[in-house]
């Protein structure tokens, strides 16, 4: 005997449906802005110009590639633009558009307590023309509740730093060559305001290094110079662990 199906079957299924749609999350989005305030090389900033930009993060895309008790690595897509504009024109100077994320989040890291938020973003990470981070750490630990990617930041919080970074690069591994580099605070997130604090923002050279070390870790975690590179951050009283960085 043939049965007619039931309108529960039809009722569940679209119950079923709009509560897979409920529950995914919403991409995340940051806006942001601060001055340049260092820059050496071949970087095409210049102090005092004011970066603009923003990026964009569907979380269920983020991939976590190691966790520990006080740190967790995640690698995606990211949507992110950067505008530099000049204060004197007020037009933009040079523009950016990066595709992917390498991140990592600290909370209440062993010893220290700390709370930061560090992600490098580029391209391509065999030939990356240009590598984008921020460094943002807070002694309080108070910053951030987990490991987990945050929905919001709280600028303010973040006491220590509030650092934007970039390094450009020629050639492709195993040759790839940094040439240039610009550094500056973060002055405003998502509508948040934090002063602009020069001090104690790092030398370029140390920025350059960073840039460097997290680019080559993209690549290759055991490549060599990346190990170089990282023994040179640890000797920083500053810097954090190779299980961190």
């Amino acid at each position: 005997m043939h049965r007619q199906p039931t309108g529960c079957i039809g009722i569940c299924l679209v119950v079923s449906f709009a509560f897979t749609q409920n529950v995914r999350a919403d991409p995340i989005t940051f806006n942001f802005s601060g001055p340049v305030h260092q820059r050496s090389g071949n970087a095409p900033q210049a102090v005092g110009d004011t970066l603009i930009g923003s990026f964009t993060v569907d979380t269920q895309q983020l991939t976590t590639t190691e966790q520990g008790a006080s740190f967790r690595r995640f690698e995606g897509p990211i949507d992110l633009h950067l505008a530099f504009k000049r204060p004197s024109s007020g037009t933009a100077v040079v523009e950016y558009d990066l595709s992917r994320l390498h991140l990592v989040i600290n909370n209440d890291i062993e010893g220290s307590g700390t709370d930061a938020f560090r992600p490098l973003m580029f391209n391509d990470p065999v030939r990356p023309a240009l590598v984008f981070g921020f460094f943002f750490t807070d002694r309080t630990g108070d910053a951030l509740t987990s490991t987990d990617f945050p929905s919001t930041l709280n600028l303010p919080a973040f006491d220590e730093f509030r650092l934007f970074f970039g390094t450009f690069f020629e050639g492709a591994e195993p040759d790839l060559r940094p040439v240039g580099t610009f550094t500056g605070v973060v002055t405003s997130l998502n509508g948040l305001q934090a002063p602009d604090v020069p001090s104690p923002t790092p030398e370029p050279a140390s920025w350059l290094l960073v840039g460097t070390a997290g680019m080559l870790i993209v690549k290759n975690r055991r490549n060599a110079r990346a190990r170089r590179s990282l023994e040179k951050l640890q000797s920083r009283p500053d810097a954090f662990t190779e299980a961190h960085l």
